[in-house]
């Protein structure tokens, strides 16, 4: 999001959390869906990190 956006809608940036590679798609191999499942794990683990600093 572009920061005359958050000016007008009254929002601040901090920032984002980004984790790639999470398809729905893979759901079919186990081992495709098990790093998936991992990196999700680790993703809410980042996001909830983030928002503790806010």
């Amino acid at each position: 999001m572009k920061k005359p956006n958050l000016t007008l809608s009254r929002q601040r940036w901090f920032g984002y959390v980004y984790s790639g590679g999470l398809s729905y798609a893979n759901r079919q191999d186990e081992t495709k869906l098990a790093q998936m499942k991992e990196k999700s794990i680790r993703h809410a683990h980042l996001l909830v990190e983030k928002l503790k600093d806010l």
